[in-house]
């Protein structure tokens, strides 16, 4: 029977203990070498550090110029974007993630604060025979197109 609101829980396994089957793949997988985990931040550690060196060379007093730059800012900028992918896959391992929250926006005198949608552009004449057919339809609600 499921335990009642404001009541602790008795028995069972804490909240975020693994069961056997788990502790034990884990145990294997940290018994063999390294852990996935430790391979993704090695890889995007690397990566960036590559891409430091990079940017380091391309500011430096004997700068490449011109085509070679280009050619080094591109290797840059793949070298970030490996890093990135790699701290991305990790990131669920290290940062928990962030509870979604209501926002209750209140003026001043505790009222509720309702959103304004502005609308900007240029107004449909339902009445214009130029206008096109497509666009009358749809605005009179009667469109026959399906998008």
């Amino acid at each position: 029977m499921p335990h009642l609101k404001g009541t602790p829980k008795t028995g069972g396994r804490k909240k975020g203990t693994p069961d056997r089957a788990t502790a034990e793949r884990q145990a294997q997988v940290a018994a063999t070498g390294k852990t996935p985990l430790e391979i993704m931040l090695e890889n995007a550690r690397w990566a960036y550090d590559k891409a430091l060196k990079l940017t380091a060379l391309l500011s430096g007093p004997n700068a490449p110029q011109g085509d070679e730059a280009q050619a080094l800012m591109q290797e840059i900028l793949k070298f970030r974007d490996t890093a990135q992918r790699y701290a991305s896959a990790a990131a669920p391992y290290v940062h928990p993630r962030l509870a979604a929250i209501q926002h209750d926006h209140r003026s001043e005198v505790g009222s509720a604060i309702r959103p304004v949608l502005i609308i900007s552009g240029r107004p449909v004449d339902l009445d214009n025979t130029d206008a096109p057919e497509h666009a009358s339809k749809a605005a009179a609600g009667r469109g026959g197109t399906r998008h």
